[in-house]
């Protein structure tokens, strides 16, 4: 079982024929590394003095045992928190990675949109519920008669644009799940 304290023991039996110690230990003291109630290990010392260990020293050496018993639990738990930290500091890595490479995919996706809606042949503009345009591609500009989209900005597609603004309210006040009105649905300009 545990040790409560350190234990003195002169004239050691078992060393006495250690190969270490050919010629034997007149006494060694064994001192409990103990933390927080649990044992951590021993720290043994041996003694090549015939006289053996002073209560003072036993006092000191069960001293210096609590020391390094806290040093040995320190020790244990920031390896401990380092093996954590190494862990979790490779997932984040991983993590990162990942998020990269997501938003490159959406950076391409973006792109190809974006080049697909600036080359159509046909007009494409996306505008507020008030009618406040918010970008359109080169076909529409140029179908309306402009020269930017920036002209294209300061209009209102209710009153500008639409020839009846009650056919572009219709598409605002219907169903967007409804994809049949959408697509049967035409307003002219």
């Amino acid at each position: 079982g545990p040790l409560p304290s350190a234990i003195h023991i002169a004239e050691c039996e078992r060393l006495r024929g250690s190969a270490i110690l050919p010629r034997g230990a007149p006494c060694h003291i064994t001192v409990p590394l103990r933390f927080a109630g649990e044992s951590l290990g021993t720290l043994n010392l041996v003694g090549e003095a015939s006289e053996p260990f002073s209560q003072e020293e036993q006092n000191v050496l069960q001293a210096i045992g609590e020391q390094l018993a806290a040093a040995l639990e320190r020790s244990r738990l920031h390896a401990s928190l380092e093996r954590k930290v190494e862990k979790r500091t490779a997932a984040l890595r991983a993590e990162i990675a990942e998020r990269r490479m997501a938003e490159e995919a959406l950076r391409l996706s973006e792109q190809q949109l974006r080049s697909l809606i600036e080359n159509a042949p046909y007009g494409i503009h996306q505008a507020t519920l008030d009618g406040t345009f918010l970008n359109a591609n080169p076909a529409l500009v140029s179908m309306l008669g402009y020269q930017s989209e920036d002209e294209l900005r300061s209009l209102d597609t209710f009153r500008d644009v639409y020839a009846d603004p009650a056919s572009r309210q219709q598409i605002v006040d219907g169903n967007p799940r409804n994809r049949s009105f959408l697509q049967h649905f035409s307003a002219p300009l």
